[in-house]
């Protein structure tokens, strides 16, 4: 029920969007285990969720699949943080981890450093092609009625405290 503008600096995807490797992980970052634990897992969720509705409502193709993920460890240190990292896992549904001898991980990739020590193999994380996936996005929001604008904020207009509109390089809103 809200009127939406997106505003974009130079087209759909392609700013940071565009060289996004693309990884959805919730295992993983500041807070996590953790605080941010619960929601990091609520958006993974609810963005796998959406993606077959923002395939339909765009028109779009975008790769996006579910996949595993190799850790390696060079040094103990590496091994304390894969263990939180393999409870994590173990500990969440949909997740899983196994640990790797380092003869696994060279059948998997010979060039690896003779500092090996182990692997983690994880599975349960994500990867989209992210440029494809936000042009998909747009494109649903704007079926959805929301308005897309090409143009630089340069700044906000407001009083007492709110705001009344979005300038442009070239304009107002």
């Amino acid at each position: 029920g809200c009127g939406v503008t997106l505003i974009e600096r130079s087209g759909i995807g392609n700013e940071a969007s565009s060289r996004n490797p693309g990884g959805i992980n919730p295992m993983h970052g500041t807070g996590i285990p953790g605080a941010l634990q619960p929601l990091a897992r609520q958006a993974f969720d609810l963005h796998l969720q959406h993606w077959d509705r923002i395939r339909q409502l765009s028109g779009r193709h975008f790769l996006a699949r579910r996949i595993p993920r190799v850790h390696v460890a060079f040094s103990d240190i590496d091994l304390i943080e894969l263990e939180t990292l393999r409870a994590t896992h173990l500990d969440s549904e949909g997740f899983s981890a196994r640990w790797m001898d380092k003869n696994e991980l060279l059948k998997l990739e010979s060039r690896l450093s003779p500092n090996t020590v182990r692997g983690l193999w994880t599975e349960g994380n994500a990867k989209a092609d992210s440029h494809e996936l936000t042009k998909a996005v747009a494109a649903a929001a704007e079926k959805q009625g929301a308005i897309i604008r090409i143009g630089e904020v340069i700044g906000v207009e407001g009083a007492n405290g709110r705001v009344s509109g979005v300038r442009l390089d070239n304009t107002t809103l």
